[in-house]
């Protein structure tokens, strides 16, 4: 994966692991992990047009800096 390449060359270790996170349909809206409070990478999940949703989720939750909802297995 390249975004682990590149937190490797900046010395950043993964904090959050690989995992979905869910839009506001409780639906897998994608993957995420987080490398410190430095780097997140973040993938939005689908074709349709449920991406505008779940981009709308994506960048609320970037503005107000909180991470995006996961589950809780």
């Amino acid at each position: 994966m390249v975004v682990n390449d590149l937190a490797d060359k900046v010395g950043l270790s993964t904090t959050v692991p690989y995992q979905g996170w869910f839009d506001t349909d409780k639906q897998i809206g994608g993957w995420t992990e987080a490398y410190g409070e430095m780097l997140v990478y973040a993938y939005i999940r689908g074709g349709s047009t449920k991406v505008a949703m779940r981009s709308l989720s994506l960048l609320r939750s970037f503005l107000v800096r909180k991470p995006l909802p996961v589950s809780k297995a």
